[in-house]
């Protein structure tokens, strides 16, 4: 009864529920990690810092995903993972002891704003080709919302955390306890691989049948990018992701400022936050579980696509206006937990249409160029327009646009 409540097949609850269990414990750690982050930097900083550190973020990732690549290519995915967590581990630590020791140093509000932006973007890259070892593509496409619904539940531990803990041990020593649960991930990608039979490769055919033009986007960065401009899923995938990601940061800009405005301290936005995340995930999680393999089944990839970009955009002209804290957390809902529970999946889903052994690569030019040349636009246009009125009606012009760049693979693909 819940294998087909839940569009599986038999045997496969089974096998996704540690990888479940993986995602709810590494989402609780960054759910926790981001109140926390996004609390210390807009009551010590200032939300009019949140464009210099979206330009921070990007230039980053730039050099940071590049180098991930390199190694993902060459060494086992759970070894990349656990070097992941260990790398958050040690730049999280070092921040949370150099606070503790000069607590007036402003600089270290950025690096953790900045250093959780590229731990979480990594987790989220790095989680779908670790998977792919487990899993087939045609697996995946059943297995994979659910294994993202883990998310939502850790999400709510993590805001259960972040809005009780406050009062006994302080907002900045919060970060000891991501730490621990960050430790706690290694050990369990360590068990996993011990315990756990990697999946058959059923796309192994496909990929000895190799056309010229993939063998040549597998030896050299030049030859991926011309596969990149012949292939019509990849050139949509790589304008969508481009206003899409300028959208979220506008969007992320406009319900900063507003908490930054309605709390007085770092505690009571810790805890509103704490409070919003559990409510918030509880609803992503009936979205997550119940709703996106039916809206893939019923509109397919693409159709489930074009329904968030119009979210975004609903979101985006709700907030040309005066922000509320209702409306501020309707936008972080859409932009936050439907991003994570909605759009990340299917994004997912249409990069595996993709070889498998392109996909690194692909998640590479994602979030190593795509994410960061998104996020350095937004900086600046954020940068030059003071007034949010301003920032209100850009971003809502630049929603349409990715509503129609989606409106667009949605019909194509509907024609094919």
């Amino acid at each position: 009864m819940l294998t087909r409540l839940l569009g599986l097949r038999d045997g496969e609850f089974g096998r996704l529920l540690p990888f479940f269990g993986l995602y709810a414990l590494l989402f609780a750690a960054f759910a926790l990690a981001d109140g926390v982050t996004l609390a210390l930097f807009v009551k010590h900083t200032g939300s009019a810092g949140l464009p210099r550190a979206y330009a921070i973020v990007a230039i980053a990732n730039f050099a940071i995903i590049g180098l991930y690549v390199g190694v993902a290519e060459r060494f086992a995915s759970g070894a990349v993972f656990r070097l992941i967590l260990l790398a958050s581990i040690v730049v999280f630590g070092g921040a949370w002891v150099s606070l503790h020791i000069w607590q007036l140093a402003a600089p270290w509000y950025d690096v953790l704003f900045v250093a959780r932006e590229i731990a979480f973007t990594l987790l989220l890259m790095h989680f779908g080709t670790y998977l792919q070892d487990y899993f087939t593509r045609d697996e995946m496409s059943r297995i994979l919302p659910l294994v993202y619904s883990g998310g939502r539940v850790g999400g709510i531990l993590g805001g259960a955390l972040l809005q009780f803990l406050p009062d006994f041990v302080g907002v900045l020593n919060l970060l000891g306890v991501f730490l621990a649960m960050c430790a706690l991930g290694i050990a369990a990608l360590a068990w996993l691989d011990r315990t756990r039979q990697f999946g058959p490769t059923s796309d192994d055919a496909a990929q000895a049948a190799a056309t010229p033009a993939e063998e040549e986007a597998r030896r050299s960065y030049l030859g991926f990018l011309r596969y990149v401009w012949h292939s019509p899923l990849l050139t949509w995938l790589t304008v969508s992701t481009t206003l899409f990601i300028m959208c979220r940061w506008i969007l992320n800009f406009q319900y900063s400022s507003s908490f930054e405005s309605s709390f007085e301290s770092e505690e009571d936005l810790a805890e509103f936050l704490g409070l919003y995340t559990q409510l918030a995930l509880a609803a992503a999680i009936l979205v997550q579980v119940l709703l996106v393999h039916r809206l893939i089944r019923w509109w397919g990839l693409a159709g489930a696509h074009l329904a968030y970009s119009v979210l975004m955009l609903v979101a985006m002209i709700a907030c040309i206006g005066e922000m509320t804290i209702a409306l501020a957390g309707f936008a972080r809902f859409v932009e936050t937990e439907l991003r994570l529970g909605l759009r990340n999946p299917i994004n997912q889903l249409l990069i595996n249409e993709s070889p498998r052994s392109l996909r690194i690569r692909i998640r590479g030019w994602s979030f190593g160029v795509l994410i960061p040349l998104g996020t350095l636009a937004s900086s600046l246009l954020l940068g030059s327009l003071p007034e949010l009125d301003g920032i209100a009606w850009l971003g809502a012009g630049v929603t349409l646009g990715y509503v129609l760049w989606s409106l667009r693979l949605y019909r194509s693909l509907h024609k094919s």
